[in-house]
């Protein structure tokens, strides 16, 4: 289990080849931790609130998921603009290719903070 905020406990998940196969739960799935989840071969997954872009995502993997609510975008944790993961990734389809940005997404974020 993890317990961190945002997409890091994904990444270290990813990291360390424990998606592949699994079944995940997270309060919040955008895009960029969809496309994160279908690149490590998550098995189903599950998400109190998921974005529009991430269930397509999710649809065109083909992978199972279930969730409570829906929303266009993930917003950041102030609420006034587009959450900065989701907003990397917002041009890419391919789970290979998102993975660099998604990475040094997550970089730069944790350089900033």
């Amino acid at each position: 289990m993890y317990f961190e905020r945002g997409i890091q406990p994904l990444l270290d998940a990813h990291a360390r080849g424990e998606l592949d196969g699994a079944v995940i739960s997270d309060k919040v799935i955008g895009k960029a931790a969809a496309l994160l989840a279908v690149h490590g071969g998550v098995a189903a997954l599950h998400a109190c609130l998921v974005s529009s872009p991430a269930k397509a995502v999710l649809d065109v993997a083909g992978t199972p998921y279930v969730y409570d609510a829906e929303c266009a975008r993930i917003v950041n944790r102030r609420g006034d603009g587009l959450c900065p993961m989701e907003s990397a990734v917002m041009d890419i389809e391919d789970p290979a290719e998102a993975l660099p940005r998604i990475l040094q997404t997550a970089d730069e974020l944790r350089k900033k903070s």
